[in-house]
């Protein structure tokens, strides 16, 4: 029920009690409308005031509704829900009901019963059915009754409502109707004013035609959700963004052709990809998968470009879509920057957009940004260039962002925008020069002689970790002459050492240091590094072709000489920028650790190694009591020292440490048989010596064990699932059954538990080497009848694998997740 003239659709109708007496509260001063269905005609009631007078029915001046008769008294308070209260009524919190302080109970309904002279407090409780009733059906408009009901063991009662017409001839209960076993009055009639009937349809188009609405509803509800996903969060374009595209594409011919063409005007050419993950079946006995993601670029900001694109290399073009924001719409603007408040009179300068020469970059998509920042730490660190560049990023997306869901604060030398429901942040942190300085302070930093402590990057980079995305820069407060103060010692220092070096040199040792703190802190896996180097300053009127001795004042176009460098640009800082980045180049880490390029690790042998084994078996509880070969008596060790080692590179040494930070608010599952059972306990061994017994649990459900690391917001599991498949071996306890049966296209009985893994890895092998046949079931495991047929063991294996595969391809996102397959592992015990 809606105030003001709009009708409710019929899953409102199930809570129709609560709203009618919601009408009659908060209608006091207006006429309020409720819709009611019946025999496939819609009946519209418009519901004039309660009658204040009325001696069984009051509206108080406080809010509440009561009805009395015969001692017994009910108070309604309306908000959300339904609250009822004692005599006297008290106002509380709509979230409770009224009945956790005062029933013991949450509850829909509290009654007062006078009893031996004391009140009583019952309760209807939450009602387990609510129903609406013409009270006479051959003449509508005489009302209707909304009846709230409770069946169990030990309330079975009803409280019933009449909204009647006839205020003249109905004067209320003389007493009250007791009905079924509750021990207090639940049946009430009162008028409510005069129900008129606004309108009534006809049958509409019946249960065929509101079927087909709902298919074609739903329908609906399949290919725009599935498009926007695979658009969004898959980064798909073009006609792939169609979902289940393989089943399209098996239409009739003509069909597909038009359906097809009619995308593709719409949605443009594809530019994406069909499948990011490759099957590949080997034949003869050994059956194995290989799961090999296509090679993708990272995208560049917050949207993709075309392969190879240099943005770096570009000019400044016209845009009439620009600004992308107003000065006057962002309050986080620094009084001293916003142009326009302080009269300057054009805006062209607001219009110019960067455009590469060879591609063009996204439109800044608002939306989007704030899902890429979904949970992570933004951080800007430099001078007021960067705090510049934060604030820009600040006003970009705060208009998408409601008031009480936002929060500008300073921290010291942090500005940091807090975005509640994305649990993200946006920070700035001051440090002009990257390392320790005079001009720290982030606001009294004016200072003539500038002094920078050598080697002191940690000083503010203690402050920066833990950050996805940093952008560093720093330039301009170096450019104060051909030579630079550096501090050897500490600003504490009484007498201070303090060197005169080139400019250059002073900053060489800053990014040098600044390079080195990223690699020894930042995990190129998880951040985003940036580094902004110089921005032309031009504040002379002869750089635009004016008079000598002249400031820029009334220069308002752009240079567009692209030979332009900026009287305060200094070559020999860039030349210092390239050199010391060009020597820094390094190669990506494989898994936690660095590889030569293009190592394959699936080649090579196990060799000798006096370090192992990483862990005791009687260190780690969490071994199962079959597996713990030492304490059965096992007397050699040699087994555990055995490691992999690839033919052309090195495997970098495990680091439980560097893993657990890998694994920060990230869930690992393994998904299979005891193969993978195996290899999660072995995980889980390798880390819980590092973590604290209160910040760690093991514990099982269902098909699930689950390890937390409670400091990291992670956990490592396992999923039992021998087949992948639904199967009559699925008892993670009791699945020891001779006649092994798998049923068809079933991988979603499991895979509905798999979804939200950021890491999986499957494993399905040994329990199909039952000989070369295998049972398969074609419908269900609880048909009485079971159609089951006998393939080859190999067809049945390879059913599984295209089972997987086609799951991966719908439900994994490969930006954000990584698969793996472990085939075979070879058995030997005879």
């Amino acid at each position: 029920m809606t105030i003001g003239g709009s009708f409710p659709n019929r899953p409102q109708l199930i809570l129709l009690l609560p709203l009618i007496f919601a009408t009659i509260v908060s209608s006091v001063n207006a006429t309020c409308q409720l819709s009611f269905e019946q025999n496939n005609k819609l009946y519209n009631y418009s519901l004039t005031n309660p009658i204040r007078n009325f001696p069984h029915g009051i509206l108080s001046e406080d809010g509440f509704y009561k009805v009395a008769g015969n001692g017994t008294v009910l108070w309604f308070q309306l908000c959300d829900t339904m609250i009822f209260n004692h005599d006297p009524p008290t106002c509380i919190e709509c979230g409770d009901c009224g009945g956790i302080s005062r029933c013991g109970m949450g509850c829909s309904a509290l009654v007062a019963n006078t009893v031996g002279g004391y009140p009583v407090c019952t309760t209807l409780g939450y009602s387990s059915s609510t129903s609406v009733e013409l009270i006479d059906k051959k003449d509508p408009l005489k009302g209707i009754t909304a009846k709230l009901s409770n069946r169990g063991p030990k309330l079975n009662c009803s409280l019933a409502v009449s909204i009647v017409c006839d205020t003249n001839g109905v004067k209320g209960p003389q007493t009250l109707e007791l009905v079924g076993t509750c021990d207090y009055a639940t049946q009430i009639h009162h008028p409510s004013g005069c129900a008129v009937i606004i309108s009534s349809h006809g049958d509409g188009m019946g249960w065929f035609g509101t079927t087909l609405i709902i298919i074609l509803f739903f329908f609906g509800v399949y290919f725009l959700g599935g498009a926007v996903y695979r658009y969004y969060s898959l980064g798909i374009r073009g006609i792939d963004i169609i979902p289940n595209l393989e089943f399209w594409v098996s239409l009739p011919h003509t069909l597909q052709n038009s359906f097809i063409s009619l995308v593709r005007r719409f949605r443009g050419p594809s530019h994406g990809h069909r499948s990011t993950y490759s099957p590949l079946l080997l034949q003869e006995n050994q059956i194995l998968v290989l799961l090999s993601k296509k090679n993708k670029k990272l995208p560049f900001a917050i949207g993709e470009t075309q392969e190879g694109c240099n943005v770096f290399n570009g000019k400044w073009v016209w845009d009439e879509k620009r600004p992308l924001y107003e000065e006057s719409e962002c309050p986080y603007i620094q009084p001293q920057l916003t142009c326009q408040e302080h009269g300057r009179p054009d805006k062209d300068y607001q219009h110019w957009r960067w455009k590469p020469h060879d591609c063009s970059l996204p439109s800044f998509n608002a939306t989007l940004m704030l899902e890429i920042l979904r949970g992570k730490k933004m951080l800007f660190v430099g001078d007021s260039f960067n705090r510049g560049q934060f604030v820009s990023m600040v006003c970009l997306v705060h208009r998408l962002i409601p008031e009480n869901a936002k929060s500008m604060e300073t921290v010291g030398n942090f500005d940091i925008f807090t975005i509640k429901d994305y649990n993200a942040t946006i920070e700035f942190y001051w440090a002009p020069f990257l390392l320790e300085s005079n001009s720290d302070h982030p606001e009294k930093h004016r200072i003539q002689e500038r002094v920078v402590r050598k080697g002191s990057i940690n000083a503010h980079g203690k402050y920066w970790k833990g950050a996805d995305i940093i952008v560093f820069n720093t330039y301009l407060w170096w450019m104060r002459g051909p030579n630079f103060n550096i501090l050897q010692g500490s600003f504490d220092d009484e007498v201070k050492d303090i060197v005169e070096v080139s400019t250059e040199d002073a900053y060489r040792m800053a990014m040098k240091s600044m390079l080195r703190w990223i690699k020894r802190n930042m995990d190129p896996k998880k951040t985003r590094v940036f580094f902004t180097s110089m921005s032309p300053s031009h504040q002379k009127s002869i750089e635009w072709g004016g008079g000598q001795n002249k400031n820029c004042y009334n220069e308002t176009k752009m240079i567009e000489d692209s030979n332009y460098w900026g009287s305060d640009s200094r070559k020999g800082i860039m030349q210092v920028i390239g050199e010391t980045f060009k020597k820094s180049k390094q190669k990506l880490p494989f898994a936690i650790g660095e590889t030569k390029k293009g190592c394959d690790v699936f080649n090579g042998r196990w060799v000798w190694d006096e370090k192992r084994p990483l862990y005791e078996e009687s260190e780690c509880p969490y071994i199962q009591p079959q597996l713990t070969c030492q304490e059965h008596g096992r007397p050699d060790k040699d087994y555990q020292h055995w490691r992999w080692q690839p033919h052309g590179c090195s495997l970098p040494s495990f680091n439980a440490t560097l893993m657990l930070e890998t694994l920060r608010g990230k869930k690992v599952l393994f998904v299979g048989d005891s193969l993978n059972r195996g290899q999660f306990v072995s995980m889980v061994c390798l880390v819980h010596r590092i973590i604290p017994e209160n910040a760690k649990s093991m514990k099982n459900v269902g098909h699930f064990d689950v390890f937390t690391i409670k400091d990291y917001n992670a956990t490592i599991e396992f999923y039992w699932a021998p087949f992948l498949l639904e199967s009559n071996s699925d008892n993670p306890a009791k699945h020891r059954i001779e006649e092994r049966i798998v049923r068809k296209d079933s991988i979603n009985t499991h895979g509905k538990y798999w979804k939200g893994a950021d890491i999986i890895v499957f494993n399905t092998y040994l329990w199909w080497r039952r000989g070369s046949r295998f049972n398969i079931l074609q419908s269900s495991f609880d048909d009485e009848v079971k159609d089951i047929v006998e393939v080859s063991t190999e067809d049945a294996y390879r059913m599984a694998m295209k089972s997987m595969l086609r799951w991966i391809k719908k439900n994994m996102n490969p930006k954000k997740t990584s698969v793996f397959f472990t085939s075979m592992s070879p058995s030997h015990e005879t």
